[in-house]
């Protein structure tokens, strides 16, 4: 029996231009690197009225299909009681959260259940927290406490080399496989591309992350804290980036240690058996440019923590605490991106929404 409506909150989407309606992401066959960047370096939206001229208007292909057949099989019929809520990745999660409470008024839902995938965990929780009347949610693989990589991808000092070895398996032309595979220049590009958009910030390792456990390791050392790792190091992300790492941990601050409704009502699904990139260790060479110590970062590696190749463990269970689980927390085996669509994962969305 199906108790209210349900909406698919997912973390990988298809963008586009409202002019003309050019795909802008995922890269098409058709798209040169210049126009990858000036297609994804249009105006990105920063507050929720604001008229932008990109924004997603689909499912990433074939991203979820198989999920979304399955909840069409228990009884749910798109556009009447089951919708996926498209939202611009790029921008501030709790602007998309804003926009997801309005998708939420405007079908004039007094309840719905939730599932996310990715990202979309933090658009849900910021959802609720501005009093959308959100009952029961899944959590698919959402990086409750921040994702490593995306520091390294923000970092100018740091080669991301996981970051880009997963983009690689989405292109097509050899063009695009240079973008993506890290040619100097077009990397360079690539980091301050991504500088620009609040959700990289908001996707990196929260103070609920960094206090119990480091991402760094200087000289052998473990850096904890936002402002050790973040500010306060000549190897720190450079001060211009201040101001959007300060607005988005206040943002993650504001979402809570804790997941939002009774332990009943959350269903979290993980993985924790993939090597996941999230620590990486410095050296100083010794060696002064300009006033400044040069410093070597190892490549970026797995601290035991696994994960399903792009989110932690820890930072996926919605908890920092090895003892604590959610009632229904479930670790099911596969990467990020096809979770999601893993028949375990189908089966036990199914026993939570229809117990």
């Amino acid at each position: 029996m199906i108790e209210r409506p349900l909406i698919f909150v997912p973390g990988i989407l298809e963008s586009s231009l409202s002019i003309g309606f050019v795909t802008i992401w995922p890269p098409g066959q058709l798209q040169r690197p210049d126009d990858l960047f000036a297609n994804l370096s249009t105006k990105v939206r920063t507050s929720i009225d604001e008229n932008v001229p990109a924004g997603a208007h689909t499912l990433f292909p074939a991203a979820y299909d198989f999920l979304i057949s399955a909840i069409i099989g228990m009884g749910y019929e798109m556009e009447k009681n089951f919708w996926a809520f498209p939202y611009d990745w790029r921008q501030s999660n709790e602007i998309s959260g804003q926009m997801l409470t309005r998708f939420i008024e405007d079908k004039n839902l007094d309840s719905v259940d939730i599932v996310c995938h990715s990202m979309g965990g933090f658009v849900s929780r910021a959802a609720h927290k501005q009093g959308a009347p959100i009952k029961r949610t899944v959590y698919i693989a959402s990086p409750h406490f921040g994702n490593p990589m995306s520091y390294f991808e923000l970092n100018p000092a740091i080669r991301n080399i996981g970051f880009f070895n997963f983009f690689e398996k989405l292109t097509t032309t050899k063009e695009l496989k240079q973008l993506i595979s890290g040619a100097t220049e077009l990397e360079k590009k690539w980091k301050e591309l991504y500088s620009k958009w609040p959700s990289a910030y908001e996707l990196m390792p929260d103070d609920f992350y960094l206090d119990n456990r480091p991402m760094i390791y200087g000289n052998g050392q473990p850096i904890n804290g936002i402002n050790e790792t973040y500010r306060k190091n000549e190897w720190s992300l450079p001060e211009s980036m201040h101001p959007n790492v300060s607005k988005a941990m206040e943002f993650k601050k504001s979402l809570g240690e804790k997941l939002p409704e009774n332990d009943d009502d959350i269903l979290v699904i993980y993985a924790n058996t993939f090597e996941t990139l999230d620590t990486i260790g410095y050296s100083s060479t010794g060696i002064t440019i300009d006033g400044n110590t040069s410093f070597h970062f190892s490549p970026t590696f797995d601290f035991n923590q696994h994960g399903d190749s792009l989110v932690v463990t820890k930072s996926a269970m919605g908890s920092m605490l090895d003892s604590f689980a959610y009632k229904n927390s479930k670790s099911i085996s596969n990467i990020h991106t096809i979770l999601p669509n893993n028949k375990n994962t189908i089966e036990e969305i199914k026993k939570f929404l229809n117990p």
